[in-house]
């Protein structure tokens, strides 16, 4: 058989395997499921066209116009109708590139069309249509965006009753690398990107095609091959032009690389199994194909082919790897065979994991919405299932997303533990204006602009309130708290309290400790309603995301959203006015504790401070044998550096301290169980309570009918989910065949 002869008589894979691959296609699997394809890549000008001829007999060489500038895709099926159909798919390129041209352009590219006979295969009919597609696609491109206008796909579908159920795509080629470029600077983005996304799929053949004359250096092709397919488990190298090399070192070192002697560089090792003498990496080299067809056949070729390859060094080549029919075999043997059967078994996976989730959209689509009993049946079932989502979600014990999606926000008992700890954190920190004694006077400055994730360290970023206008006049401003700057409290108190040394402090009867207490807490009321801006804001975008969750259907979402938003918004309102209310006690109200341990508590600060003043005065207290002496000599030693008016600064400044203290936890406690936990989380006005199967009920017909009327587009889409539904199930039933 002459290697010319084509894709009909090469046999490269098993037709009863490929005949599944094919039913899946006629159903519509291939875009859910990648199936397995012939990708065929390499640099510009390295024969990759004239390899593809001489491969399946299909003239890409005509195609490519001396180098493929788009993708073409030759999908061969086996039928009992003999014909060619040529069809040009535009690049899915973004809209602003191209202006108001983009759609007249799009649309021009699929409005190219032909049928050919079987005859027509080599005659000039298939020629004068590669030349319209390859004007068609060059003339509707600017130069500047060209690269983008790579991803068009030229493809061709050869049906008949010899063919094989194969798909070979040629990749347009890597541009050159101008010398006076680095690498990075000068590779064509878009066109590698593109490469790369067709190789990187699993189940995708590649076949690299390398011109023998190039310096390995500059084999980009190779490095894409590597980072996609780092073992070459799915990967055949294709040498070509060997008879174009001309220094005898070079052929030689041609001849080791294709005989697996010599590496292409010592960044591609040779991957090896532990039981695998032989490296996976397979090497071909083939000859170009000498002239044209109307000059050079077949006989002449394979002639010219056996000459050039008795000749030195190319005698020292191993046989079985010289040639497109020696490719042919391997792949047959190799890649689509072996490779195809075990494809399948993980197809069947995709496709079950895929029918899993259709149909699961598709109950939450549920039935037709053909009256007001089956809108309402459908919001209560919805309902349901958004209570489900929001009870798993609010539990501290779930720390697991309740739904599959990939969304962080939906972890919502983790994210508002985490902001709780940095809210504590923040407030024991920085939420007093004067140092007490004791602490690190490190000074913070307020950075200028201040953004939500400013108020304190946490792993995730809060929502961006931009995406909820709704909320604008009910959060307060960003605020990021500033250490400690106001210097040390005791010097405060020195400066506005003078007591003669004989007066004796009633520290509940002054009006200085409310005074003091007042100042001290005046960061309290930015920090807690910047914090609590930060929950109603990961409250909202949890909601918003269950929502997305519950209902596949946008504009049903909406609607519902749009009329729940008040009540939404008078839950987020009932727990900032509670926060208020707990700062204006805490922070304005009177000065007073039930706390039944103060005394201890004082007595500790006191204890703490006196020790402390005493280790700076470079004095140290004794420990005598008996009570009485020890409190003596404690006495002694504290009156000794610090006078009697000392003391009674030190008494305020204790006092302060320790009712600080108790009111900083029990606020911190009120915020936490009263206005987060209680107004938005789990009371009987909370927000998960604004939409249930009860507020459904509740709901006049005409509210449940604007809400969930259902529109041509949803009666679309759950046809179409219908449909995927249906070609899934038949998928599996040809999988188990």
């Amino acid at each position: 058989m002459s290697e010319s002869e084509g894709i009909q008589a090469a046999g490269l894979g098993d037709p009863a395997l490929l005949q599944k691959i094919d039913e899946l296609r006629r159903l519509n699997i291939s875009p859910t499921v990648p199936l397995t394809q012939l990708v065929v890549v390499g640099d510009r000008s390295t024969g990759k066209s004239s390899f593809l001829e001489s491969l399946t007999g299909f003239p890409f060489t005509r195609a490519s116009k001396g180098s493929t500038s788009y993708v073409i895709e030759i999908v061969y099926r086996r039928s009992n109708t003999e014909r060619i159909l040529v069809s040009m798919r535009p690049a899915p390129v973004c809209g602003s590139y191209m202006g108001g041209n983009l759609g007249n352009r799009n649309a021009e590219l699929r409005a190219f069309k032909a049928e050919l006979l079987p005859e027509d295969r080599n005659s000039k009919k298939l020629q004068d249509l590669f030349d319209q597609a390859f004007t068609l696609h060059s003339e509707r491109g600017r130069p500047s965006y060209k690269s983008e206008f790579a991803r068009d796909v030229l493809q061709i579908e050869i049906t008949g009753p010899r063919e094989e159920h194969l798909t070979i795509i040629d990749m347009p080629g890597l541009p050159d690398i101008p010398k006076q470029y680095s690498l990075g600077e000068a590779i064509d983005m878009e066109v590698e990107s593109m490469v790369e996304d067709y190789v990187r799929m699993p189940q995708t053949i590649i076949l690299a095609v390398v011109s023998s004359m190039d310096d390995v250096k500059n084999w980009r092709i190779s490095k894409i091959v590597e980072d996609v397919d780092p073992e070459w488990r799915r990967s055949i190298v294709i040498f070509t032009k060997p008879d174009l090399v001309a220094h005898h070192t070079s052929k030689n070192a041609i001849v080791d690389m294709v005989n697996q002697k010599r590496t292409f560089s010592d960044r591609i090792p040779f991957p090896r199994h532990a039981y695998q003498e032989k490296p996976l990496l397979e090497r071909f080299i083939v000859q170009n194909q000498i002239g044209h067809a109307s000059t050079s056949g077949p006989a002449q070729h394979d002639h010219a082919k056996c000459v050039f390859f008795n000749k030195s060094p190319w005698d020292q080549l191993d046989k079985a790897r010289i040639g497109v029919g020696s490719v042919r075999s391997r792949l047959r043997e190799l890649l689509l065979v072996d490779r195809t059967g075990r494809y399948l078994f993980e197809v069947k996976k995709e496709v079950a994991a895929t029918l899993a989730t259709k149909k699961e959209r598709l109950e939450l689509v549920g039935e037709p919405r053909v009256d007001t009993d089956k809108q309402r049946t459908h919001l209560i079932r919805a309902a349901v299932r958004f209570s489900e989502i929001a009870k798993h979600a609010s539990d501290t014990r779930n720390t697991r997303n309740p739904l599959s999606s990939p969304s962080p926000y939906l972890c919502l008992a983790s994210l508002l533990q985490e902001t709780e700890k940095g809210f504590a954190e923040m407030l024991f920190e920085k939420g007093h204006h004067y140092e007490f004694e004791g602490e690190d006077g490190t000074t913070d400055f307020l950075s200028i602009p201040t953004y939500r994730n400013d108020l304190y360290e946490i792993s995730f970023v809060i929502p961006n309130e931009k995406e909820y206008p709704e909320l604008h006049r009910i959060l307060s401003e960003p605020f990021s708290c500033p250490r400690v700057s106001k210097g040390e409290l005791i010097d405060h108190i020195r400066e506005i309290y003078s007591p003669s040394p004989r007066y004796e402090l009633d520290v509940f009867g002054n009006s200085l400790l409310p005074t003091i207490f007042r100042e001290q807490s005046e960061k309290w009321t930015p920090l807690t309603l910047a914090h609590l801006s930060n929950v109603i804001l990961i409250i909202h975008k949890f909601i918003d995301t269950a929502m997305k969750a519950v209902f596949p259907d946008d504009g049903l979402r909406v609607e519902l959203q749009k009329f729940l938003s008040d009540e939404f918004l008078d839950c987020y309102r009932r727990a900032i006015k509670h926060a208020e209310f707990l700062l204006h006690v805490e922070c304005k109200g009177r000065v007073a504790t039930t706390h039944p341990n103060f005394k201890d508590l004082l007595a500790n600060n006191r204890e703490e401070r006196q020790k402390r003043m005493v280790r700076e005065g470079g004095k140290e207290v004794s420990e005598p044998s008996t009570g009485r002496n020890r409190v003596k000599a404690k006495k002694d030693a504290i009156e000794a550096v610090l006078p009697s008016v000392e003391h009674i600064y030190g008494d305020v400044h204790d006092v302060v301290k320790t009712y600080y203290e108790i009111a900083r936890a029990r606020f911190l406690d009120g915020i936490h169980q009263q206005a987060i936990t209680h107004f938005l989380l789990d009371g009987e006005q909370s927000v998960f309570q604004v939409f249930t199967p009860e507020r459904v009920l509740s709901m006049t017909s005409e509210e449940v009918e604007k809400i969930a009327k259902e529109s041509p587009i949803s009666t679309q889409a759950r046809e179409e989910l219908e449909q995927e539904v249906e070609n899934l199930e038949k998928a599996l039933e040809v999988l188990d065949a």
